[in-house]
């Protein structure tokens, strides 16, 4: 073998080894899923306290999102702590100078926690009607209400999908994409 032969083979053999690494760390805390669909979060990633901390963002007047805060028992699973968020998010504020962002109608169907860190929330509506149509600014504070709520309760997640009415779809009011999961956005928080 020749030299740079041999030069190709231990690099292929460190890349394969690394990749190999890398995949089992990541997976090391996961979990095999439901029949046919990817495996969940471990709930050994997860605060064994007694009661947690739902970082709920409310859309406000002035097109930002505001923070409250609410304490729940620790219901032991990811999955159910992105439900909980959600459905108090759905309830409404608390506090004036905020509203919900969804009408009263919607409910959580589904929540899904994919190996990857992403949660998929699936929100139902009444006779399957599409989302509330809306200008771009309240679509963005909508979405983000979920989005970053879920995100920063749950900091072990990376992103949120959206799904309606069991279909994820590329907007919800034809202003912003939603047909791929979505991360935390900061700048919609105001104090």
């Amino acid at each position: 073998m020749s030299r740079r032969t041999a030069v190709w083979v231990a690099a292929a053999v460190l890349v394969i080894a690394v990749t190999a690494v890398w995949l089992l760390s990541r997976g090391s805390r996961r979990t095999a899923g439901p029949e046919g669909l990817p495996g969940t979060t471990s709930p050994i990633a997860l605060s064994t306290a007694p009661e947690i901390e739902l970082q709920l963002l409310f859309p406000d007047f002035a097109g930002g999102l505001r923070t409250e805060t609410r304490t729940i028992s620790n219901p032991g699973s990811l999955e159910e702590i992105v439900r909980r968020t959600v459905e108090e998010l759905l309830v409404g504020p608390a506090e004036s100078g905020r509203v919900a962002p969804f009408p009263p109608t919607i409910e959580v169907a589904n929540v899904f926690v994919s190996t990857d860190g992403t949660a998929y929330v699936d929100l139902t509506s009444p006779d399957e009607t599409p989302p509330p149509p809306s200008g771009s600014r309240q679509e963005l504070v909508t979405v983000y209400s979920v989005v970053n709520s879920i995100l920063l309760t749950a900091p072990e997640l990376d992103g949120v999908a959206l799904l309606w009415n069991g279909v994820q779809r590329a907007s919800f009011a034809g202003h912003l994409d939603t047909s791929r999961p979505l991360r935390v956005k900061r700048d919609l928080i105001t104090r």
